[in-house]
């Protein structure tokens, strides 16, 4: 699914012909920007495919070693001790969109960060959650691997995330099980009746 979002990284992502006084009502909360990051032991398995499970690094100011100023370097640095590498921003196909994974939406009490594959949704002034365009970000994922910015899954790691989901799967297909015996009757306790 293409997207056209239009502006900057921190200009309002709306449908085209919304007005500027409708742009500063999303309704969603203000939210932090963020890196994505990989690591070598978080994968998912989409329909027999295995595909980086990444995870969001927010760059909020004192939080998770992100300085006063949201100068990263220290988030980075601690991140890539434990193994993960930060993708930048900047790490997506050629024509994409302000050219950046980040998007931005005004919202009444500053700005509502996410990715380029999510489109805040609300009814009203309720909000309701993101649209998540789930194939284009699946490509994106794809598109890290074929570039080598995210390395292939390694056998053993595969191997072992295979071990646990079968383990997951052979718990739920017991406790389904249970649930679906009948359950016998509750022996009622009577007691002395006054007479």
């Amino acid at each position: 699914m293409a997207h056209d979002f239009g502006g900057g990284t921190t200009s309002a992502r709306v449908p085209v012909g919304t007005s500027e006084r409708e742009q500063a009502r999303i309704p969603h909360t203000k939210s932090p920007p963020f890196l994505f990051a990989f690591h070598p032991y978080r994968w998912q398995c989409i329909d027999g495919e295995w595909l980086p499970d990444l995870a969001r690094k927010l760059i909020e100011p004192g939080v998770g070693r992100v300085d006063r100023t949201s100068d990263t370097t220290l988030m980075e640095v601690a991140a890539a001790k434990h193994g993960w590498t930060i993708i930048p921003r900047d790490r997506v196909p050629a024509g994409t969109p302000d050219g950046t994974y980040l998007a931005a939406y005004r919202c009444k009490d500053g700005l509502h960060h996410c990715s380029i594959w999510e489109t805040p949704q609300s009814a009203g002034s309720r909000a309701m959650g993101h649209a998540v365009d789930r194939a284009g970000y699946h490509n994106w994922l794809r598109w890290l691997m074929q570039e080598g910015i995210v390395p292939p899954i390694t056998e053993a790691v595969r191997q072992r995330l295979e071990a646990k989901r079968r383990k997951r799967e052979t718990r739920e297909q017991a406790k389904q099980a249970e649930e679906a015996k009948p359950r016998k009757p509750a022996a009622s306790k009577k007691g002395p009746t006054d007479g």
